[in-house]
């Protein structure tokens, strides 16, 4: 790793910003400009952690911001290079903010003032608008009534709730949270890794919220980008399979819940590039829930042996969209 220091912060630094990239420097210099822009009531540095393949990335940066930190890996999994950015905190707090999302006004100040005005809390998060075809959006991450209010996630089983059934409003969205560092560590995160996959970042959380709640802001403070090339829109379902059996037997995750299954329904349809359906949805038979039931089931065996019931899958196909 390579690392170009800066020599005019002091020794006082108690927040880092951390904008983790990868071959996206267009998406990169939108990010960094808006981070540019923020003003913070503590001293802080912002920091770009590279983990590119190609030197396009670093080329920009030296041009373009020769006052910002540079940290240049070479091609690590994601969850390694997340890593080694809390490895290498030396701040107060701390924040892991993608290269592809926004920082809207006053993000960094209200979210610092929340963390310090609330010291029992071991992270704040805060809502988010959605960026879709290069528009910013009136959409959000989650419903809140009110802009203003703070929500409290107190509950491990309370998170998997708000990430697994989207009837309880969804979630802020990983990049837009402030860690307290002393509740976090790089263990952490490489054992999520280990039991999840790709899908370390929940596990990772879950570990978070063991040892203090999070703080919720419902105010949308980040811009977070919709695309093709996330790494949500890649559909694993060994990984998936992994973090379903340690939700399940860590945190007693009802397997035959109505919400389960709806959400293991819409999963198999995902992978499989199926058009959204709710499994559950008010107003259906008995008859489309069972339908609905045995294509899931069909859904599973088929992405664990692509040969199980070829020959029949047309007519459940026409028989739940037709």
């Amino acid at each position: 790793m390579e690392t170009r220091p800066l020599s005019f912060l002091v020794a006082s630094d108690s927040f880092e910003l951390v904008i983790l990239t990868r071959d996206r420097p267009e998406l990169l210099k939108k990010t960094v400009y808006s981070a540019l822009k923020q003003t913070c009531p503590i001293p802080f540095k912002i920091i770009i952690s590279d983990n590119s393949v190609c030197e396009e990335t670093q080329i920009i940066v030296n041009e373009l911001w020769p006052q910002i930190e540079y940290r240049r890996f070479h091609d690590l999994p994601a969850a390694v290079h997340f890593s080694s950015a809390i490895k290498l905190c030396a701040s107060t707090y701390l924040m892991l903010f993608h290269d592809d999302d926004i920082f809207l006004d006053n993000c960094i100040w209200s979210m610092i003032n929340a963390i310090q005005a609330n010291p029992g809390f071991s992270a704040v998060a805060c809502n988010a608008r959605l960026i879709s075809d290069q528009s910013l959006t009136r959409l959000t991450m989650f419903r809140a009534k009110r802009n203003d209010r703070l929500l409290s996630i107190c509950s491990q089983r309370h998170l998997i709730a708000r990430y697994i059934d989207s009837a309880k409003g969804s979630i802020c969205p990983f990049p837009s949270y402030i860690y307290r560092s002393s509740c976090i560590d790089s263990s952490l995160l490489d054992y999520a890794s280990s039991v999840a996959g790709k899908h370390w970042d929940l596990v990772f959380l879950l570990s978070v919220l063991n040892r203090a709640p999070f703080l919720w802001i419902s105010r949308p403070l980040v811009a977070y980008r919709i695309h093709n090339g996330q790494d949500s829109f890649t559909h694993n379902v060994k990984d998936w399979m992994s973090l379903m059996r340690h939700l399940y037997s860590v945190y007693d995750l009802p397997r035959r819940s109505l919400v389960t299954l709806n959400y293991k329904a819409n999963f198999y349809r995902k992978a499989l590039r199926l058009r959204p359906f709710d499994i559950f949805s008010r107003g259906v038979s008995r008859r489309t829930v069972l339908a609905r039931m045995s294509f899931l089931l069909i859904c599973k065996r088929l992405l664990l042996d692509p040969r199980y019931l070829c020959s029949v899958i047309s007519v459940y196909l026409n028989r739940l969209f037709l």
